[in-house]
């Protein structure tokens, strides 16, 4: 238990890291779509295209950069609660996380907007459906902070803390 207490706010660094990665890698390249340039020249190299249909058309699931599709909240709503939940369980241990957390979402505020407004193309829309399945996975994040603030208080020694904090 005492080994835990100590290194477990040490993965916080790795954590911050990861965020770092996600927000300015992982959103950059997002942002200048260079899967989608990746797999336009795997397409032409795979089916050469002779008219222009056959170069809109998909081949193994590889499109056109100039035919982004859809957006797909599935994936990149997943990774983002990814970012929430380890937000919530480390802020408590380590509050430095909230700064690489704060740049990913504003980072990540401009790129989506971006995205979603001029290159992708609206297929769907679920009148928002999709919010109340998101919420409960940040109220769930929000509960796992509340148990980590409480084992975090136990192996502190700082029992009172402990118990008030599960009351809340």
């Amino acid at each position: 238990v005492e080994l835990l207490g100590e290194s477990l706010p040490q993965v916080c660094a790795f954590f911050s890291c990861y965020i770092f990665i996600k927000a300015f890698s992982g959103l950059s390249i997002e942002l200048c779509r260079a899967v989608s340039a990746v797999q336009q020249t795997l397409k032409r190299s795979i089916y050469p295209s002779g008219t222009p249909r056959d170069a809109q058309a998909d081949v193994l699931g590889l499109r056109d950069f100039e035919n982004p599709g859809w957006f797909s909240y599935g994936k990149y709503g997943a990774q983002d609660l990814l970012v929430v939940v380890l937000l919530m369980t480390y802020s408590v241990m380590s509050p430095i996380i909230l700064v690489p957390g704060l740049l990913f979402f504003a980072w990540g505020s401009v790129v989506y907007r971006h995205q979603l407004l001029y290159v992708y193309e609206p297929i769907f829309e679920s009148g928002g459906l999709l919010w109340p399945r998101i919420y409960r996975r940040i109220l769930f994040s929000i509960f796992i902070m509340q148990f980590t603030m409480v084992g975090l208080f136990f192996l502190k020694h700082a029992y009172m803390q402990g118990y008030c904090v599960l009351a809340l």
